[in-house]
């Protein structure tokens, strides 16, 4: 690669066309699929494969990536990708009802298999490439992924209609096999990678870290709840607020509006946040209980007024909740893994992997569970009362956070500043600093003789400083462990 920029403009590149084909067929395939005789139920077990092969493959991805390989990874990733389109664009040839529903599984297997594997590697690998601007990075990347949902089903309704259904797939299919080729060729990982060549250092098996060591932590658990409740706010909406809209007078335009604008103002806030450095400036565990208000606030305007204009506006707010909910995650479930106790030799790379794992499994979730939870509420409760049931779930859940999350702790006044001779004294004593400021592992620890700003929040080990001079640098610098 000729710089770790033009990477970062490549994968998300790839990272747009691969949700582009996520939303292809939304617009094209239940229409074929009724053709066939094949039911409104079956259709949509079809559309459910591939959260749950995203669910249960980012876990695999996340565990086995060094062993297998990242660019490998990647690149089998791709292939999978090329063979679901090119399936999904071969079922209007078939006539059989069963060979139909078959194909259309398996091209949706695959499809959510090579999401998960591809983007398991990129949340592993950017807090490595990019450790100074990786919440900005992830911004971008989670535009990336709008933009391409959003393209997907405007090209998969144009091709459609200029050409007919089999082209439309076959053209993104053949976009995959151009970038296959050249990263085939261009992609390099190599300089993230261990300097043993790319072989696993032996791991006491008491050091080694596992998704149940993650599962053990209960702030973990607040973490990574935080991120389902707040992607459920709006997946939950997918099968009623159409409905909704219509018995409102509404019309197609005005569900597309709303859905699209959640989107825009997730994308606009990141470019903002970006130019200003606010994603810098913000503790993350405050941004997360900022965002998650946020949300409550948007969802209980979408579910209590029936002024159309109200609810597209509650729609966007939501995307700005989004924005300070999700950005912070990766970076916080990483500092969460690399507060385990652990000697093992693989520590940094084993949570970069499986913190991307958990953070992309969260996604699988919360796309299953959600449109399901949202079509049991509207059902049982009706739209608005269903609504107002998460709603009380999610402000329990955000009140627990505040309290036992660190949320309130967050809120208090920020550190005060060392003078120089603080500094110098900290410099010199071979102390081990972790930076609250820097969001990558890979930039955390920082070792005697470093410049960068003393904005600290752990002490690991010391030697020349006397335990009550390090007592009150603690208390100075409101030191708390994460």
């Amino acid at each position: 690669m000729h710089s770790k920029d033009f990477l970062f403009i490549v994968l998300s590149f790839l990272q747009a066309l691969v949700f582009v084909a996520y939303s292809l067929p939304l617009p094209i395939y239940p229409g074929l699929a009724l053709s066939k005789n094949i039911t409104k139920d079956v259709i949509g077990l079809i559309f459910a494969c591939y959260p749950i092969t995203h669910l249960l493959t980012s876990f695999l991805f996340g565990k086995m990536m060094m062993r297998w390989d990242r660019k490998k990874v990647v690149l089998y990733c791709l292939l999978s990708l090329t063979f679901a389109t090119i399936v999904f664009g071969l079922v209007d040839l078939i006539t059989d009802p069963f060979i139909f529903i078959l194909f259309s599984i398996i091209s949706r297997l695959l499809q959510g298999c090579g999401v998960a594997g591809y983007n398991v590697v990129c949340f592993a690998i950017f807090p490595k490439l990019y450790p100074d601007t990786l919440q900005e990075k992830l911004g971008y990347f989670a535009v990336a992924c709008g933009v391409g949902i959003s393209i997907g089903p405007i090209l998969g309704g144009v091709l459609y209609s200029l050409v007919n259904y089999e082209f439309v797939f076959f053209s993104v299919a053949s976009l995959y096999l151009i970038l296959w080729a050249y990263l085939k060729k261009n992609l390099d990982f190599s300089d993230l990678e261990r300097d043993n060549d790319d072989v696993m250092m032996e791991t006491d098996p008491k050091d080694e870290i596992g998704y149940g060591t993650f599962f053990r932590s209960f702030q973990f658990l607040l973490t990574i709840f935080s991120q389902i409740i707040c992607v459920v706010s709006v997946v939950l909406l997918y099968p009623t607020l159409g409905d909704r809209i219509f018995k409102l007078g509404g019309n197609t335009l005005t569900i597309s509006m709303a859905f699209a604008v959640n989107t825009l103002c997730y994308s606009g806030i990141v470019m903002v946040s970006n130019y200003f450095n606010l994603t810098q400036k913000l503790n993350r565990r405050l941004s997360i209980c900022i965002g998650f208000f946020i949300c409550m606030i948007s969802l209980y305007t979408i579910s209590s007024t029936e002024n159309l204009v109200q609810i597209v506006i509650g729609m966007g707010i939501m995307g700005f909740g989004h924005f300070f909910v999700l950005l912070p995650l990766i970076p916080e479930i990483i500092d969460i893994g690399l507060n385990f106790p652990s000697n093992s030799p693989n520590k940094e790379d084993t949570v970069n992997d499986l913190s991307a794992a958990l953070f992309n499994a969260a996604f699988g979730f919360t796309e299953f569970i959600g449109p399901i939870l949202g079509g049991f509420l509207d059902v049982t409760l009706g739209f608005s009362k269903g609504i107002y049931l998460y709603l009380v779930f999610s402000l329990a859940f955000w009140i627990t956070y505040l309290i036992l999350g660190g949320g309130l702790q967050a809120m208090k006044k920020p550190c005060v500043k060392l003078d120089e001779k603080e500094k110098e004294n900290l410099r010199n004593s071979g102390l081990f600093i972790a930076f609250r400021s820097t969001p990558s592992p890979r930039s955390s620890v920082i070792r005697r003789g470093s410049q960068k700003s003393l904005n600290m929040i752990n002490i690991g080990s010391s030697s020349g400083l006397k335990e009550d001079y390090l007592q009150e640098i603690q208390k100075k610098l409101l030191i708390q462990k994460l």
